[in-house]
């Protein structure tokens, strides 16, 4: 539930597709502290992981996601869905410049 970390793990043109809505780097930070500022409570489970390495300096991750969120105002949601991430390095440090992400609603 920390943005700024989150944040921290993109490159500045970094750009997302989330539910069939492509995103840039401002928008993808600004959602991220205004999504985590809105929670009480966060629980995030990662099956399936897998990382493929293209090259020295590129890898995909992509994994299931299931989560539970209760906002501030004591809304339960809970979702789970594909996600694939593509990590760059540049010089020593690694981050992510794209990444792909579909929301499907579960019952409780």
């Amino acid at each position: 539930m920390d943005a700024a970390s989150v944040v921290g793990l993109l490159w500045p043109d970094y750009e997302m597709l989330v539910d069939g809505e492509r995103l840039d780097f401002g928008q993808v930070a600004e959602g991220s502290r205004t999504f985590m500022a809105s929670l009480q409570e966060s629980r995030v489970e990662w099956t399936d992981l897998r990382v493929v390495p293209l090259s020295t300096d590129l890898a995909v991750a992509s994994f299931i996601f299931r989560d539970s969120v209760v906002t501030v105002s004591g809304e339960v949601i809970q979702s789970r869905g594909p996600t694939t991430l593509v990590w760059e390095r540049r010089g020593t440090e690694w981050r992510m410049r794209f990444g792909d992400a579909d929301h499907y609603p579960m019952s409780r």
